[in-house]
């Protein structure tokens, strides 16, 4: 797939020449704009999408979008389809760079027990991640009881552990492919979550274990029992249970009197991609799309049932 990482680092560079030619002001408009970060002693990466429609007179939501393991800002991008979403929804699309040994692809997130060279390397990327958002803040008018965390596979993993440990500031987060990796997770405030996950993954199998294609061999939690974790965080009785058929998936939803709702989308033979999105790897390898599925869509509507201020504090 050489030709395919060569159009996407040219893109990168076209974005990095975009976001020089302003460098720091405190107010910029819309555009496509990367950032780059001195944190922990190395230089860390963002890019973010401002939609046509931005300006500084409101507030606007923010979706952390997390990419995959092996992977990197501007495939997360590609993979998701995130930006036309940000662009109708009125969201500011933030997609973070991850850390390895080379400096624009083959990334990983250290979301616990996975992944690769951020976790043999003890990334802070909780702390990345935090310092990141303060500096969004800074150049954008960012709302403060709207900020999201989705990802896929590696990128999922992380966003449950900013669920974890950043629940001060993310609202909800919505995973993809991908369950919570990490020993000890303990919250501060109930966090809404919407999980999507295909029943045909062979990376981080639906229902548990380690993955006939998984590089890290981690034996994972199933989709169900990272549900049920979080409906223990989130003080939900697994009995206040409702289903329904959507488009070839089956939505299980959660919801007590405060409304820290917690959703599994299960998926009927998909594999480890993004439903809606597109495939960056031949189907032989990562498995089938949920092209009936859009899990952009549901997953605003799910945000914007749930800002930060929305329910009780432990």
């Amino acid at each position: 797939h050489r030709k395919t990482y060569k159009a996407l680092e040219a893109k990168l560079q076209e974005i990095d020449r975009l976001a020089s030619a302003s460098p720091g002001r405190l107010a910029l408009g819309p555009g496509d704009y990367v950032r780059h970060l001195e944190f922990g002693g190395r230089t860390r990466r963002y890019v973010i999408h401002v939609p046509p429609g931005y300006s500084t007179g409101r507030p606007w939501p923010l979706v952390i979008n997390f990419h995959g393991g092996g992977g990197f800002a501007h495939a997360a991008r590609v993979q998701s389809n995130m930006d036309q979403k940000a662009d109708q929804a009125g969201f500011l699309a933030v997609y973070p760079d991850g850390t390895g040994l080379l400096d624009s692809r083959g990334l990983t997130w250290n979301a616990g027990q996975c992944c690769g060279y951020a976790v043999d390397n003890n990334i802070d990327d909780v702390g990345f991640t935090r310092f990141m958002l303060s500096d969004l803040s800074r150049l954008f008018a960012v709302d403060h009881n709207r900020i999201y965390a989705t990802g896929l596979s590696n990128g999922a993993f992380m966003s449950y552990r900013v669920a974890c440990e950043l629940s001060d500031q993310i609202a909800a987060i919505a995973p993809i492919a991908g369950v919570m990796t990490v020993d000890s997770c303990r919250p501060r405030r109930p966090v809404p979550v919407i999980h999507f996950h295909g029943t045909e993954d062979e990376f981080s199998p639906y229902h548990g274990g380690v993955g006939k294609k998984s590089f890290s061999k981690v034996n994972y939690r199933s989709a169900p029992q990272t549900v049920s974790e979080w409906l223990r965080f989130n003080n939900i009785a697994p009995t206040l249970a409702s289903q329904a058929r959507m488009n070839g998936a089956t939505v299980t939803s959660y919801r007590n009197p405060m409304g820290a709702e917690v959703v599994l989308v299960t998926l009927e033979g998909m594999g480890h991609t993004w439903p809606g999105g597109t495939r960056l790897l031949p189907k032989k390898y990562v498995g089938g799309l949920a092209g009936s599925v859009d899990a952009n869509d549901m997953m605003w509507d799910f945000f914007q049932r749930h800002p930060l201020n929305a329910g009780p504090r432990y």
